[in-house]
């Protein structure tokens, strides 16, 4: 009996003196949390016969990334002393007012109230504490980034499969429920802060072949209205960058991305919202990009020039997608090879860049498309020589490009108005000539200006010729015609032909003809139900040359900015 009771003593008195000695010192030292980290206790308590283990004031810092952890009480009920191991269901690790702090700024970057882990171990291989699962409750994360740092938390929290390395603290499975989330980022000028509402993530690490892989989801809500949620799939030998990434936003508030956007484009978001669905998946150093975004009421500032210029490709590419309700669609596929270092956010903007541009080298080519016809030439109308009546062809070009406008009500017209100094000259003298011939020979004919040119057989036509011969050409001129002449009907047409190219038409009438030409154009898509203030007639005019007897007149898209509505 008194070796019982003695055995008691002792018993009692190691449970509640020594060994919580012995565990303290056991937890401080460098052999349970290697060179990297460090874990310091103010307070151990055990119940020896409860096998209650609490630890009060608990700090685990990492020296390399200078983050801190610490706890006010961390209770559990000890299955086995060896390896600090509570792995058996029931007896869990129970953490109250949990807080990683960052020791170079001395702010809180998580705040939990209480968290929950089981299958902890102490001094696991690879990471000073192991667990099968944490959960969170209502956490609360801050996190920021400079050009200085990086988000610590990603790689100080390991939750990489076999072969990682060490870590302070590595996760089989981890959920955080309805917590908030704080976003800044002072690597961009304003800074960007955002927020996360009753956040629900999950982070979960299978075993399997030649590495695990992490699968990571979060819900949560972003301003009022706004939805986002998230999956992810890491391979332990990629790190935080993902093998697949998948991201839906709805009705997202973007003025609060404005700085980001301001940084790649140079312009502000002033207002809108925006949903889609984000998918980028890497194999090796291939990454495809599948994007699929939706934007409402879309307004940017005005860019960093004095000038506004109607024509900037962001400018065009959006107008180009925007709808009469002020609702616009991209549609983003693409494949490259890059760096494992690439972020998703950087693909994910470079490619969208990439896309816009695009978008606005080949303006017409989306017009024709949205018209129906994606084989359509939108972007220029033929004339005929010397006349401002279009080309028979034309006619279902402008009724394709008013359809494609009437869609793209932010979209306008510049017309080039254009001349061929030879073909419309010839065209124009020789009208000229014919118009004088049949005044001389019928007068109030309605057909005196037939485009087959005069009747060379007719003798009062013959008559007129003669005479205009003998005021417009030169002897020499005549003797010639005559003597190359093979009968008196090819002298008549060849003196013609002489008379053509020896009328005078200046450069007024050219240039007159030309701005015809771009006016019949705004009538025509006037008359095709498009508002006259959305196009206009270039100050420039084109000379071209051609040998198809049609004369080109070409078309430019314009943004309709507000200094061009009215």
């Amino acid at each position: 009996m008194i070796g019982l009771l003695a055995g008691a003593a002792v018993y009692t008195l190691a449970g509640f003196l020594i060994a919580p000695l012995a565990i303290k010192h056991w937890i401080e030292s460098p052999n349970v949390s290697g060179p990297d980290c460090r874990l310091r206790v103010q307070e151990v308590y055990v119940n020896p016969f409860t096998m209650f283990l609490s630890l009060r004031n608990v700090t685990l810092f990492e020296q390399e990334n200078k983050l801190l952890v610490s706890a006010n009480v961390t209770d559990t009920e000890v299955w086995s002393i060896d390896r600090f191991r509570a792995g058996k269901p029931g007896r869990d690790v129970a953490i109250r007012s949990l807080v990683i702090t960052s020791a170079e700024t001395g702010q809180p970057m998580l705040a939990v109230p209480t968290a929950t882990a089981t299958g902890v171990t102490l001094g696991a291989p690879g990471a000073l504490i192991e667990a099968t699962h944490v959960s969170l409750e209502r956490p609360d994360v801050a996190l920021t980034h400079d050009t200085a740092s990086n988000h610590f938390l990603l790689t100080w929290v390991s939750a990489a499969g076999n072969g990682r390395g060490r870590a302070c603290i590595s996760l089989d499975g981890l959920r955080a429920v309805g917590g908030q989330v704080r976003l800044r980022d002072d690597a961009v000028s304003p800074s960007v802060q955002l927020e996360l509402r009753d956040v629900v993530a999950g982070a979960h690490r299978k075993t399997g072949g030649r590495a695990a892989v992490t699968e990571i989801s979060v819900d949560a809500r972003v301003g009022e209205s706004g939805s986002i949620g998230m999956e992810a799939r890491l391979r332990s030998e990629t790190g935080r960058h993902p093998d697949s990434f998948l991201m839906q936003v709805d009705d997202v508030d973007l003025e609060p991305l404005s700085p980001y956007f301001r940084r790649k484009f140079g312009r502000d978001i002033v207002a809108g919202s925006g949903s889609g669905t984000l998918r980028q998946e890497r194999n090796d150093v291939t990454l495809r990009i599948d994007n699929d975004l939706v934007f409402a009421g879309l307004r940017l500032g005005d860019p960093d020039t004095e000038t506004v210029d109607d024509t900037l490709p962001l400018e065009l590419a959006l107008a180009l997608v925007t709808d009469q309700a002020g609702r616009g669609g991209l549609s983003v596929q693409y494949s490259l090879s890059e760096s494992q270092t690439q972020t998703v956010a950087g693909v994910f903007i470079d490619s969208l860049a990439a896309h816009l541009d695009e978008l606005a080298a080949r303006p017409f080519v989306v017009l024709a498309e949205l018209a129906g016809d994606d084989d359509a030439v939108l972007d220029e109308i033929t004339f005929l020589s010397g006349s401002a009546e279009t080309a028979p062809a034309a006619t279902d070009t402008l009724t394709l490009l008013a359809l494609a406008l009437e869609l793209r009500p932010r979209l306008g017209i510049r017309v080039r108005p254009a001349y061929d100094p030879a073909a419309d000259r010839d065209a124009i003298a020789a009208q000229q000539v014919r118009l004088h011939i049949a005044l001389a020979t019928s007068a109030g004919r309605r057909d005196r200006d037939e485009p087959t040119g005069p009747n060379f057989n007719d003798p009062r036509v013959r008559d007129v010729i003669d005479e205009f011969a003998g005021t417009r050409l030169s002897e020499a001129q005549r003797r010639a015609i005559a003597r190359d002449a093979s009968d008196e009907t090819t002298t008549y047409r060849d003196t013609y032909l002489a008379l053509v190219a020896n009328e005078r038409v200046s450069e007024t009438v050219l240039r007159r003809l030309a701005r015809f030409r771009a006016r019949s154009v705004i009538d025509a898509l006037e008359r095709e139900g498009i508002d006259r203030k959305r196009f206009r007639i270039a100050d420039a005019l084109d000379t071209v040359t051609t040998d198809a007897g049609t004369v080109p007149l070409r078309f430019e898209i314009q943004v309709r900015l507000p200094s061009h509505d009215g």
